[in-house]
């Protein structure tokens, strides 16, 4: 299992997280769009983290780790901050409605995307898939 990185979960520490993922799939010799498709879904998962999550206490941390595949590029995210809410119902579009919207870019941009709780953790495992080196969106 490819080894985690630890950020505090603080705004201050945005690139400190996205710089090193971009770099390790680009020295992996990844597609460029393909990193550059993760290291905006990483953006996504860290800011929800720092606002919403484990950044409002005492020591919030993140961690990540690259899973290159032969057809996929995956990334392993973890957050300790407090469980997520559910997400919205299909069909729920009341622009009202608070949180969820960055689950659904998530889901839009990512193949396969799992979110768990483990032992304290948020755990979100999502995949883009690679052919061909390019860097492809999910099936309609």
């Amino acid at each position: 299992m490819p080894r985690l990185r630890r950020h505090p979960a603080e705004i201050g520490q945005l690139l400190a997280v996205l710089d090193p993922l971009e770099a390790q799939g680009l020295a992996l010799g990844l597609p460029r769009a393909a990193v550059l498709r993760l290291r905006l879904l990483a953006e996504e998962l860290f800011i929800n983290s720092v606002l919403h999550g484990c950044g409002r206490t005492a020591g919030g941390c993140v961690a990540w780790a690259l899973k290159p595949g032969r057809t996929t590029l995956g990334l392993r995210y973890l957050d300790n901050g407090p469980p997520w809410p559910p997400p919205a119902q299909p069909g729920d579009t009341d622009p009202q409605r608070v949180g969820g919207q960055g689950l659904r870019l998530l889901e839009a941009m990512a193949s396969r995307l799992t979110r768990r709780r483990l032992g304290g953790w948020n755990v979100v495992h999502l995949e883009i898939l690679l052919r061909n080196g390019s860097c492809l969106p999910p099936a309609s």
